[in-house]
């Protein structure tokens, strides 16, 4: 009885199993059945029609089925289409790159019907096979598309000895067309088709044949030498002394005019400072600064230093009072350089040579070193940059200059003799009044 009963329930388990078996892979169908779409569009690629020589109407129409129309927004409808290349059995449309799409249409939902048709143009070359299909993808789900059948189009067949035009390589930038530097301009650059020239009726090229760009010129140069020229003192008591600075920039020499001995000359140095030496009047110091590159305009400047009167010799005073002895200079007498007339003395002698070099020194040194000055200056300035003439007026001021320094130790050297042999203690040689 045991053995009976566990047959039965032997079998009564595979019935079950069997069952709940068949029940199971149902529901899974099912589930399966529901997972699927519940509507498509099916797309059709219709045909198409030449609009122009480079423009073709391609058509198509879509039918919505088993789709209620409460639960979508709209469709979106539009055309692939790609160029085959020639000469290339192995081309399989769509191909990984060429694909152009034409305009998308979008079709609202109150415009979508279960049946509609639709065409949109596509640009295209001539002599050329196209393949082209329609495409439409519900607008809440764009990522599904539904594509119609290829269709193949050819814009015509080039006739024999028919050859098309092909653009030349680009030529090089143009310069960049300013009229000044510093400014902004444009390069061009050209191509001609003429690779090949289009022959027998064959198309011309397509596109520009000029391209052009922005540029800018080189900034400016600062070529125009500037100076500044300043005294330590512009206003000085009679007799005293004072610095004159300057400083110059984009020069590459400067003249100095004018002021007191030692200052007109040649300047090589951008910077510098002078001493005026003792003055007795008023005196300008001026200086102009060039630069060799053509078109550089000369800077100048000027400084003036202004002298106080000179002191006046006290009146009356006491006896035994001393008095400040007033220094006048010292000019020849009525008799010019021989200092008697009727009663010379051997001290008139040495007087009288010291009148002579003084006059020579004064008179006929120092006029001709500062012809020399002005020659060399006027060579320089009228150089034009070139260098036989720089190195001349160079060499001028440094010779008049060493000429100078040796006059003036001689004149010294002499004048030191005379005081010691006995020539006239109350007049004696200074350098910077040369009498005094």
């Amino acid at each position: 009885m045991k053995k009976l009963n566990f047959r039965l329930f032997l079998i009564i388990s595979l019935v079950l199993f069997s069952v709940s078996s068949f029940l199971f892979q149902s529901s899974g169908q099912v589930l399966a059945q529901s997972g699927t779409v519940e509507a498509e569009i099916i797309m059709n690629t219709s045909g198409y029609l030449p609009m122009q020589l480079n423009s073709y109407n391609l058509r198509g129409y879509y039918v919505i089925d088993n789709f209620p129309l409460r639960r979508f927004t709209g469709i979106t409808v539009y055309f692939e289409y790609e160029k085959a290349p020639s000469n290339n059995a192995s081309f399989s449309f769509p191909s990984s790159s060429g694909v152009q799409e034409t305009i998308k249409r979008d079709i609202t939902r109150d415009e979508v019907k279960e049946f509609g048709s639709f065409a949109e143009s596509a640009s295209v070359d001539p002599f050329a096979t196209y393949y082209f299909r329609s495409v439409g993808y519900f607008n809440d789900d764009p990522s599904l598309k539904f594509y119609g059948n290829d269709l193949i189009f050819n814009t015509g067949t080039i006739p024999a000895g028919v050859v098309n035009g092909g653009w030349s390589n680009w030529s090089p930038w143009s310069s960049c067309r300013v009229t000044a530097c510093g400014q902004t301009g444009t390069q061009t650059r050209t191509r001609t088709c003429s690779n090949p020239v289009p022959r027998n009726g064959g198309a011309f090229c397509s596109g520009s044949p000029i391209e052009t760009r922005p540029c800018t010129s080189p900034p400016c140069p600062n070529l125009h030498p500037t100076v500044t020229i300043r005294a330590e003192s512009a206003n000085i008591d009679y007799g005293s002394s004072t610095y004159i600075f300057w400083s110059s920039a984009n020069t590459t020499f400067c003249i100095t005019l004018d002021g007191s001995d030692g200052w007109a000359g040649y300047r090589d140095t951008s910077f510098g400072n002078f001493e005026t030496g003792p003055l007795t009047s008023g005196a300008t110091y001026r200086i102009s600064c060039y630069n060799d590159t053509v078109g550089a305009v000369p800077a100048d400047g000027s400084v003036t230093v202004t002298v106080g009167p000179a002191p006046t010799p006290p009146t009356g005073g006491t006896e035994g009072t001393p008095t400040t002895p007033i220094v006048t200079p010292y000019v020849p007498g009525p008799l010019g350089l021989v200092p008697c007339e009727n009663d010379c003395e051997f001290k008139h002698l040495f007087e009288l040579i010291e009148n002579v070099i003084g006059f020579i020194f004064k008179n006929l040194v120092l006029p001709l070193a500062a012809i020399m000055f002005a020659y060399a200056g006027f060579e320089l300035v009228a150089s034009g940059g070139a260098t036989e003439k720089r190195t001349k007026a160079k060499k001028i001021f440094t010779n008049t200059a060493i000429g100078l320094v040796l006059v003036a130790a001689a004149f010294l050297i002499v004048d030191t003799i005379l005081q010691i042999l006995g020539a006239r203690t109350d007049v004696g040689i200074d350098w910077f009044g040369f009498l005094k």
